[in-house]
């Protein structure tokens, strides 16, 4: 009776998956991640044509050259994280059916999922083939009663018209000053302030001024001391003052029929200029906040690049052993050890994005350290890889370092080795010359153009391995020579570098 069930129902998916799609693109730069999906893929008979790329860029190339009719997006790729690429898929192709795939999910980002375009998400680490039939059949229903191929797709997108950049944008807030003077108050009105470092002004005026109605003299005095120019005449000066500091200027001014500026315009004048102050100070802190912000999801992201493959890696295979074999606690001893190295290298990570370096120095053998992660790195190697990584190690070199961010250090060179040597030999060497500790990593890929090194410590590259090698006293160069491949290499002192001798520090 369950062999027939279990036939019923391999027949029912069989059924089923022949309807669901006839091409399918996964877009996944993490090749255990891929091979994993890959592997559920496997599992579902006549899924049809399955074409995996690595990247942003190469997933909207195939969407506008192939037939697609699903796409499996993973949510962080080397050139797009967050919803980026939710956001660039869509507008690429609204009548694609789009699936999600993450290594975590909860309900808030789930909800933010849907709401940017996707129509369903999946969690890999759950992945199996009927899960996976499910989830691409739902998207695809949900995606026909949602797109009519006949009619304009609506623009979903806010049109920024009440987004409070417009109301607090400097330029816009000052021509808005000058107006509320006018007509009532005054013929005309400018205003002007300097920027934070006084290297820029904004000025904003309404109506038009008298020529030389004010002289260049008479602001730059007000600027200077801060106190309104002299009353009994047709214009009028007053200083803007933001956090103590005299930042610009308010200027009034009437026709020469008009009366002249007394002191209770003088109040009038003043009331006008610390409320704009006010809303000056209001754009600044927003605009603040909002590099914070921005700088915040830049740390967001480099920190998952660094974390994001070694800890796709161990879920997987604790997943795996989960599911297939008796767990002892001889295997999965270790595995627990490595998840808690990990979370402390995610901790000293956000240290050095945000700037706070801590290194937790202790003496170690840089060579024994280039061993041990080289031989775990040709372990991770798939079996078919034509990727040759050869080891030079003379001598010991022994130094006062931090193992755990060395071993990053390291583990970042090779992936990046990895990543542009096409797959062709990589060569490690550690040696050590007076006191100073070097190590190099090659590769004989395609190199890297000119143009391109001064961008290669960036965010999107070795910008955390740079970190760590100048918290450590250290130097890193990059070398590269189009069609000879690329030369990484790291010097570090093997000493910190002690107190100053008394003779340096009197001279």
């Amino acid at each position: 009776m369950v062999l027939a069930d279990r036939t019923t129902q391999d027949d029912a998916l069989t059924t089923k998956v022949a309807a669901v799609a006839t091409s399918i693109l996964l877009v996944e730069d993490d090749d255990a991640c891929a091979d994993f999906v890959l592997d559920a893929f496997a599992d579902a008979p006549g899924m049809g044509r399955v074409t995996r790329v690595a990247r942003l860029q190469d997933a909207l190339h195939q969407l506008a050259t192939i037939a697609v009719d699903v796409v499996l997006l993973d949510l962080t790729l080397p050139d797009a994280f967050d919803l980026l690429g939710v956001n660039a898929i869509r507008n690429a192709a609204p009548e694609v059916a789009l699936v999600v795939l993450t290594g975590s999910l909860d309900a808030a980002l789930s909800a933010r999922v849907t709401a940017a375009g996707a129509d369903d998400y999946l969690q890999k680490g759950d992945l199996d083939a009927n899960l996976l039939v499910r989830s691409i059949s739902y998207a695809r229903d949900r995606r026909a009663c949602m797109y009519d191929a006949n009619e304009e797709t609506p623009k979903l997108e806010p049109d920024g018209s009440d987004s409070p950049d417009a109301s607090l944008d400097v330029d816009t807030m000052m021509a808005a000053v000058a107006a509320a003077a006018l007509p009532k108050f005054a013929a005309w009105c400018a205003v002007q302030i300097r920027s934070e470092h006084d290297n820029l002004v904004h000025r904003a005026q309404v109506g038009q001024p008298p020529v030389e109605s004010v002289r260049v003299e008479q602001i730059e005095q007000v600027m200077e001391s801060g106190i309104p120019s002299p009353r009994g005449t047709t214009t009028l000066v007053v200083p803007l003052v933001i956090r103590g500091r005299v930042r610009g200027t308010l200027q009034l001014g009437r026709t020469d029929d008009a009366p002249r500026f007394l002191d209770e315009d003088l109040e009038l004048a003043t009331e006008l200029a610390r409320r704009a102050a006010l809303m000056f100070e209001s754009a600044r802190l927003y605009n603040a906040s909002q590099a914070t912000i921005a700088h915040r999801a830049v740390f967001r992201f480099i920190t998952s690049q660094e974390l994001r493959k070694p800890l796709s890696r161990l879920q997987i295979q604790i997943d795996r052993m989960q599911r297939t074999v008796q767990t002892t606690k001889d295997t999965i001893g270790p595995v627990r050890q490595a998840m808690t190295r990990l979370k402390v290298l995610a901790t000293k990570l956000s240290q050095i994005t945000a700037g706070n370096v801590v290194v937790d120095a202790g003496e170690m053998d840089l060579a024994e350290l280039a061993v041990e992660v080289v031989h775990r790195h040709r372990g991770e190697l798939k079996e078919d890889s034509t990727v040759g990584l050869r080891l030079h190690v003379t001598t010991r070199a022994v130094g006062i370092w931090d193992r755990l961010l060395l071993e990053n250090l390291m583990t970042s060179l090779l992936d990046h080795a990895d990543k542009y040597g096409g797959s062709k030999s990589i060569e490690v060497s550690v040696v050590t010359e007076a006191d100073i500790a070097t190590l190099s990593v090659r590769d004989h890929g395609a190199g890297i153009h000119a143009r391109d090194l001064a961008r290669i410590f960036d965010r999107f590259e070795l910008h955390v391995s740079r970190q760590i090698v100048e918290a450590h006293g250290g130097a890193i160069d990059v070398e590269s020579e189009l069609g000879k491949g690329s030369s990484v290499t790291v010097r570090l002192p093997c000493r910190p570098p002690g107190p100053r001798p008394a003779s340096d520090a009197t001279a």
